[in-house]
């Protein structure tokens, strides 16, 4: 398994700048980190974009980026079993609520995507939270509108499992069905021989 830290997302993709911070920052401050690590959120900018690029925001569960008149919003959401979960959840999706009001009427059309850690198609109550949010929102998911195969982005092959915990929304925009990278839950090293 490969754990990325922020300071090293950079070496591995040069032509992108990085927007973020790292998720174990803080608690590696509190003390001694038992068990697995946990994510965080990244925004990669293409270099050529930099000079239309603004970012406006990073948090542990938050990044915010403007590029051009797109306002860009990325998240991780807490997964299942994490202490106050709905709590932290209900904490972004305010968050983004409120760097939404910063720019209403700025935005050509905006894009929230990340790690929802929630399989929206069921009936939990962090996937109830976050569908009334994009319905509220009039934001579309990518998937529904451009289904492709596989349809998951969570795998542990070890334990068969395989789940949809990635999401890209949009909103005010016109899209065409484009590839969309997905997922830092897949493997971006190839292993080792």
């Amino acid at each position: 398994m490969i754990y990325l830290c922020y300071r090293s997302i950079g070496q591995l993709f040069p032509d992108y700048c990085a927007f973020g911070v790292s998720a174990l920052e803080e608690r590696v401050q509190a003390g001694l980190l038992i068990g697995r690590p946990y994510g965080g959120v990244v925004t990669l900018i293409h270099n050529e974009l930099l000079s239309e690029c603004e970012c406006l925001y990073t948090a542990e569960r938050l990044v915010v980026v403007r590029i051009s008149n797109i306002w860009l919003c990325n998240v991780y959401l807490p997964c299942t079993g994490t202490l106050d979960r709905d709590l932290v959840c209900e904490d972004v999706i305010a968050q983004v609520l409120a760097w939404r009001a910063k720019f209403p009427n700025y935005m050509y059309g905006w894009v929230l995507a990340g790690d929802f850690n929630s399989v929206l198609s069921d009936n939990s109550t962090i996937s109830r939270l976050v569908n009334k949010f994009l319905l509220d929102n009039n934001l579309a998911r990518y998937d529904v509108l451009f289904p492709c195969q596989p349809d998951y982005t969570f795998v542990n092959e070890a334990k068969r499992q395989y789940s949809k915990l990635d999401y890209v929304t949009f909103c005010d925009m016109k899209v065409s069905s484009c590839m969309v990278h997905d997922s830092c839950h897949k493997s971006l090293l190839p292993p080792a021989d």
